[in-house]
């Protein structure tokens, strides 16, 4: 038996112009290996897209805290100012 090895050939039609083309291994491989990378890319760009979102998301909530907290202890400031001449008068 003779040493003859077998290259699988696949047919692809183009999505665009439908013609049909054929390719072996190493050309479906690297076809394979362009839609993964693109899919990749795109799956990458999505989260990217999410964990930015996520982060303007988390400053502004980060910045109405700060400003919620200013204004309870403001309060609570003129609260504690406000009981000291009360305070003074029942010590006398």
């Amino acid at each position: 038996m003779s040493d003859k090895r077998c290259f699988a050939m696949n047919e692809i039609k183009c999505p665009k112009c439908g013609e049909v083309f054929k390719v072996d291994e190493s050309g479906m491989a690297e076809i394979v290996k362009q839609v993964r990378d693109s899919e990749f890319r795109r799956a990458l760009e999505e989260r990217e897209n999410i964990w930015k979102a996520d982060r303007e998301k988390s400053i502004a909530l980060a910045k109405v805290m700060s400003c919620y907290i200013v204004h309870i202890l403001s309060i609570r400031k003129r609260h504690q100012f406000s009981e000291v001449p009360n305070m003074i008068c029942k010590a006398q």
